[in-house]
């Protein structure tokens, strides 16, 4: 990944018949090619520096994007 964008956008979503506020955060990265690849996204009650923190290990500890764009370069027989 060449670029990361880390955002959080408060919505309104219907909970037990009422309309409150939770809030929608999202990890997006540009690789080396320009294409947009969404790494995730996460619900929260409300934004804050430690869920931040927790989305950020997620991350981190997923890994699966980095092997899947390695992958490409692999011949077939020898992707198992």
């Amino acid at each position: 990944m060449l670029i990361v964008f880390l955002d959080c956008l408060v919505i309104k979503v219907r909970d037990n018949g009422r309309v409150i506020n939770k809030s929608l955060y999202f990890a997006l990265a540009v690789n080396i090619d320009g294409y947009k690849e969404l790494l995730g996204m996460w619900i929260s009650p409300d934004e804050g520096a430690k869920f931040w923190l927790s989305v950020l290990t997620e991350i981190h500890n997923h890994g699966v994007h980095m092997m899947r764009n390695s992958v490409a370069f692999v011949p077939w027989q020898q992707r198992k």
